[in-house]
């Protein structure tokens, strides 16, 4: 992916050519992803072939999108096909109900229609766990209108998402295009900083900062504060992973005062940086952190982040009993089958909490409970992070402690989990 230079001169771009609207470059059949994800129901066919009439109708010209353009009868074999989408599905059966009106009629159809349809179904996929499906909508509706920079960028980040980077760079750079060509500051900056995060999810630390850093001047040259706190924070995130510590709290301390209180960002900030300071051995700044934080976390599986956080940081400070409420609380959320993708993760933390007051066998029972339920998940990371945690319980000696803990003395920046938690107070 290409960084684009907040400073390069101005000049009327060319129209970007936009991408095609599939998740790899062999896909042999279009939007194969959609049936993959569709066994053993009923809808597959009809979300699928109405995939396909969008991109194709998106691809024709204007000038020959005439009433022959799907053959005759198109429009009533639809109408039976709809038959198999349940009643109570009544936002995806009007959506797919749009797509049957362009089959009978592709010259009237009205283009933003068509793509606030394809929105609605890909909000349905997602809501089903149905991510292909997601990708495959959200980039037919913005194949639908061009122009619309917001529309690619929401398909890029979907793709993104999926860890498909060569369509997330396609449609990141089209949104990117296409917002500088309209003077959409605001869906330029969030398609810079989105490059930023999609060079960070694969490890490209020094080009994702790189990238975070033109999407933070562009947003300081157009004043667009929400862009500045989404760059800062994303910088203190690739800062940490650098392990440059001081560097990662003036982000941190940026980004929250350009969030303001009131942000919905700022409580998974807070936990960001309560998880930064408990990786760099911090446990009391975090617990402090985290403890207000926890009011914040109304959903499920944000809560089990957070107490998972807190038996970790209990631990580390020897409060007994706000870990041993925290562990109560972890064991039976973790075992929800909403957990999914945390359940691991906590239960890792509460080993570490366990071994930080020196109750090996607790932290042993979490940390293969963690292995297991990663294992079963194929999540390689956390397989890796609680089989060498167990290894070195096994030698007496448990690692929790990140190499560079000693960028920052304890109590130097107690100011700024002081700010958290007044900031976490007011909001």
């Amino acid at each position: 992916m290409k960084v684009p230079h907040p400073g390069t001169p101005s000049r009327r771009p060319r129209p970007p050519r936009l991408p095609l609207p599939s998740l790899h470059a062999a896909e042999r059949v279009r939007g194969a992803g959609i049936l993959e994800e569709s066994t053993g129901d009923g809808c597959g066919v009809v979300l699928w072939e109405s995939f396909r009439n969008v991109t194709d109708w998106a691809a024709t010209p204007r000038a020959r999108r005439t009433g022959d353009l799907f053959g005759p009868g198109a429009a009533e074999r639809r109408t039976a096909l709809l038959g198999s989408i349940s009643r109570t599905d009544g936002c995806l059966r009007r959506a797919l109900e749009t797509v049957r009106d362009l089959l009978a009629d592709p010259a009237g159809a009205e283009p933003r229609a068509v793509a606030y349809a394809c929105t609605t179904v890909a909000a349905w996929a997602a809501a089903h766990g149905r991510p292909a499906t997601r990708f495959y909508f959200a980039a037919a509706g913005a194949a639908c209108v061009p122009e619309d920079a917001r529309q690619a960028y929401d398909a890029g980040c979907v793709a993104r998402d999926l860890a498909r980077w060569d369509a997330a760079e396609q449609w990141l750079e089209y949104a990117l295009a296409a917002a500088k060509r309209r003077r959409d500051r605001v869906t330029q900056a969030m398609a810079v900083i989105g490059v930023g995060n999609a060079f960070y999810r694969q490890g490209f630390y020094h080009r994702a900062r790189e990238a975070q850093t033109a999407g933070l001047t562009l947003a300081r040259k157009y004043r667009l504060k929400e862009m500045q706190a989404r760059a800062h924070h994303d910088l203190f995130i690739t800062s940490a992973e650098l392990h440059e510590a001081e560097r990662a709290e003036e982000h941190a301390r940026l980004a929250l005062q350009a969030y303001g209180a009131a942000h919905r960002n700022v409580p998974a900030l807070a936990h960001d940086v309560a998880r930064f300071w408990l990786e760099l051995g911090h446990a009391s700044r975090a617990l402090t952190v985290v403890t207000a934080l926890l009011p914040h976390m109304k959903r499920p599986i944000h809560r089990l982040y957070a107490l998972s956080s807190l038996a970790w940081a209990a631990g580390g400070c020897g409060r007994q009993e706000a870990f041993e409420s925290a562990w109560n609380e972890v064991w039976a959320a973790a075992a929800l089958p909403g957990a999914g993708a945390a359940a691991a993760s906590a239960l890792l933390q509460l080993a570490y909490g366990a071994a930080a007051l020196g109750e090996v066998a607790r932290a042993e029972a979490a940390a293969t409970a963690a292995l297991r339920i990663a294992a079963e998940r194929g999540e390689q990371e956390e397989v890796a992070t609680a089989t060498a945690f167990l290894d070195s319980l096994s030698a007496g000696s448990p690692s929790l402690v990140s190499a560079c803990a000693a960028d920052i003395a304890e109590g130097s920046n107690d100011s700024l989990a002081e700010e958290f938690v007044q900031t976490l107070a007011v909001g």
